[in-house]
C-alpha cells in the first residue's frame, strides 16, 4: 500500500517542513498514532525546496520501453511465497543487524522495533525482484545479504539525515527515561523541602502549573526555580498548559527513600 499526504496547515496557511523539529512530529500531525505509524514498511519526509535554476534544454535519459517495465512487474507480482528464496543464514544475518540498529534508533515510535527485521526483509525482497535476482530458469527471486543491505542503507538514510532527525529524536527520548544516581540523588535532595510537589508529580500522568503550584505551598519564585530545575533535568515536560512527569521521573522517584527529610542524610535505595 502506498500514501502520499502533505503535512497540515496552519490557520489555513502551509506549514514548512522545516519548521517542525523532527520528522515524526510531521508524522504525529499526518498519521497521530504511534501505531499506525509502526504498520509502515517504510516513510519519507520530503523537506527540501524546488530547485530556483531551471534548464530548459534539460532531457532526462532515454528510458527502457514501457513493455520492459511491465514485464518485470508481471514477473514479479506473479512469484508465489515458495518461489521467494530467502536462506536462513540471510535471515540471521538480518536479525543481528537489526538488533545493532536498535541499540541506535529503538523508540516508542516503532520505525523500526522489534519487527524492523520483517520491513528488511520484505525491502530487501522488493529490491531483489527489481534487479532480477534470479535462478536460471527465471522461476524465483533470490534475496541475498547484499540486498539486506541496500535495504537497511536506504531506510536509514530516509530517518537519520537533517531532515528527518530520528536520531535526535531517540536521543531526546531517552533523556526523558533513562536515569542515573545522580538523577536519585538529586530527587532525593529536592524531596526534603518539596516533598507534596513531587509526590503529587508522581501520582498523576499530567497536571496544570496552577493546580502544582496551589499543591506545591511555595512561593512563586521558588516554584518556578524547582520547575526549572525539574525541566532542565528531564524530569517533566510541558503539554500546552499541563506539566506531564516523564518516564524518568516515575522511575526515579521509586528508588528515593521517602522517609527521609533532609537533604544531608542519605537515603538512597538502589
Amino acid at each position: 500500500m502506498l500514501t502520499l499526504s502533505n503535512n497540515k496547515s496552519e490557520n489555513g496557511y502551509p506549514k514548512p517542513i522545516s519548521s517542525y523539529p523532527n520528522g515524526i512530529n510531521v508524522l504525529l500531525d499526518i498519521i497521530e498514532t504511534a501505531e499506525d505509524i509502526a504498520r509502515y514498511d517504510m516513510i519519507a519526509v520530503l523537506g527540501f525546496d524546488a530547485n530556483k535554476d531551471i534548464d530548459p534544454y534539460f532531457e532526462p535519459p532515454k528510458p527502457f520501453p514501457t513493455e520492459a517495465y511491465q514485464i518485470r512487474i508481471r514477473w514479479i507480482w506473479s512469484r508465489k511465497p515458495e518461489q521467494i528464496i530467502i536462506s536462513k543464514q540471510v535471515y540471521i544475518n538480518t536479525i543481528t543487524k537489526c538488533k545493532k540498529i536498535n541499540e541506535n534508533f529503538n523508540s516508542y515510535i516503532k520505525i523500526f522495533g522489534v519487527e524492523a527485521w520483517k520491513k528488511i526483509i520484505r525491502l530487501a525482497t522488493a529490491i531483489a525482484g527489481y534487479l532480477a535476482s534470479t535462478d536460471n530458469d527465471f522461476e524465483n527471486i533470490i534475496v541475498n545479504d547484499a540486498h539486506v543491505d541496500l535495504a537497511i542503507d536506504i531506510l536509514l538514510q530516509l530517518y537519520d539525515n537533517p531532515t528527518f532527525r530520528f536520531k535526535e529524536f531517540v536521543i531526546e527520548e531517552r533523556r526523558t527515561k533513562d536515569f542515573s544516581i545522580e538523577d536519585i540523588n538529586l530527587l532525593q535532595d529536592m524531596y526534603s523541602s518539596n516533598s507534596s510537589l513531587l509526590n503529587e508529580l508522581n501520582k498523576t500522568a499530567g497536571i496544570s502549573r496552577q493546580a502544582l503550584f496551589a499543591i506545591s505551598g511555595i512561593d512563586s519564585l521558588a516554584f518556578s526555580r524547582i520547575i526549572n530545575k525539574l525541566v532542565s533535568n528531564f524530569f517533566i515536560t510541558f503539554n500546552s498548559y499541563d506539566i506531564i512527569p516523564t518516564e524518568k521521573f516515575k522511575k526515579a522517584m521509586n528508588k528515593i527513600d521517602r522517609s527521609k527529610n533532609k537533604s544531608n542524610e542519605p537515603g538512597i535505595i538502589i
